[in-house]
């Protein structure tokens, strides 16, 4: 007998697509030995010039051992195994669990160069590849950073509802239907959403108390473009596989085996958590209706979001001409997740609902999330 649940199935929308190349946590000798400008870089070694990147690189613990010898410190051999530019800092997003903005700390032992994580660094903008204002000083750096906005740079998760046929009413076999849902390459229902999984398939899922094992087979070798993307793509499975089972934590086996990364993110030997919904999920989610969703001349709007002050936007279109745009008070404020509920009512017809976030007054909107509806 198979009963029908509404279940969650999280999808991946591209919001912005970098047109430079990204580099994750590279390290000076890195950056250099691939012949890149410290300008094309996001990570750490790109935050002495850039400072707005401060609170972008995440937690960070370094140590650079230099990148040139020492000609006043030369070795019995003349192999001059001492080196210069050597530094050493940290970057702390999690300090007072963020409330105050990132907070970081560099001790060098030379003055990074323009556009660079040393002083040395080539190629670099200025005389012989090397920035001419570069200097030997050593430089102990404090530095300050809070991001502002709910701007979604990259991939974000959002939330489609899928009705789907199960077999039993127990979380085991609703998990397995809600997974296998979100693997399929042909599963969202809303254009602008897709999955990275490329139908890779359930094997078996069961569930030890807190924690509930998924076994996949058929999970593609070739990451997802980006490693800001393979991470995401890990937490798509666990926020559907724990916002289906109830249980905080999943425990992933490929083929019945324990791998301790996938797609180069660490830690899948042992079980995973959520990550804070701040970091993977859109700031903004319109729920209902659906996309293609047919609606009748009168009918709720619900949207959800993690939103400045909890006031979002709530925009309908027919075509290019804008028939209603007004404010939706939500229940909570960023950093919580708050919902709203609004009635339209329209004349049959196409139309576009668009659920934002306002930008400032005559500015564009920060994040937007769309479904395009039928009014019978």
């Amino acid at each position: 007998m198979h009963s029908r649940w509404i279940l969650r199935s999280l999808a991946l929308l591209a919001v912005l697509t970098l047109a430079l190349p990204v580099a994750a946590l590279a390290q000076t000798s890195r950056v250099e030995g691939m012949a890149l400008q410290g300008d094309y870089i996001k990570d750490y070694t790109g935050i002495y010039t850039y400072t707005s990147e401060v609170p972008n690189v995440g937690n960070l613990i370094y140590g650079e051992l230099g990148t040139l010898s020492d000609p006043n410190n030369p070795a019995i051999d003349n192999s001059n195994p001492l080196t210069l530019d050597r530094s050493m800092g940290a970057v702390l997003g999690n300090l007072w669990d963020g409330r105050f903005g990132t907070w970081a700390i560099h001790l060098r032992e030379e003055s990074a160069a323009l556009g660079q994580g040393d002083a040395s660094g080539q190629p670099n903008p200025g005389l012989g590849g090397i920035d001419p204002n570069h200097n030997a000083n050593e430089a102990i750096d404090l530095m300050w950073g809070k991001k502002s906005g709910t701007t979604s740079f990259g991939l974000r998760l959002f939330r489609e509802y899928h009705v789907l046929p199960v077999t039993g009413s127990d979380k085991v076999a609703q998990t397995r239907a809600a997974l296998g849902a979100m693997l399929a390459t042909s599963s969202p229902g809303d254009p602008d959403y897709t999955t990275p999984w490329r139908d890779a398939t359930v094997t078996s899922v069961r569930v030890d108390g807190d924690t509930t094992t998924v076994d996949l087979h058929g999970v593609p070798a070739a990451p997802p473009s980006g490693a800001g993307a393979a991470r995401i793509a890990v937490q798509q499975l666990v926020w559907t596989v724990t916002a289906v089972s109830g249980k905080p934590a999943v425990r992933v086996l490929l083929d019945g085996r324990t791998v301790p990364a996938l797609w180069g993110v660490e830690g899948l030997d042992e079980p995973l958590t959520r990550a804070p919904r701040t970091d993977v999920q859109a700031p903004i989610w319109l729920i209902d209706p659906q996309q293609a969703a047919p609606v009748g001349h009168t009918f709720a709007a619900n949207l959800t979001g993690t939103v400045p002050d909890g006031v979002a936007g709530l925009r309908v279109l027919r075509g290019s001409t804008v028939v209603s745009d007004q404010r939706v008070q939500l229940t909570a404020s960023a950093p919580q997740q708050g919902d709203g509920h609004v009635e339209l009512t329209l004349d049959p017809g196409t139309y576009t609902v668009v659920a934002y976030v306002p930008g400032p007054a005559g500015g564009a909107d920060r994040d937007s999330d769309s479904h395009e509806i039928t009014v019978r």
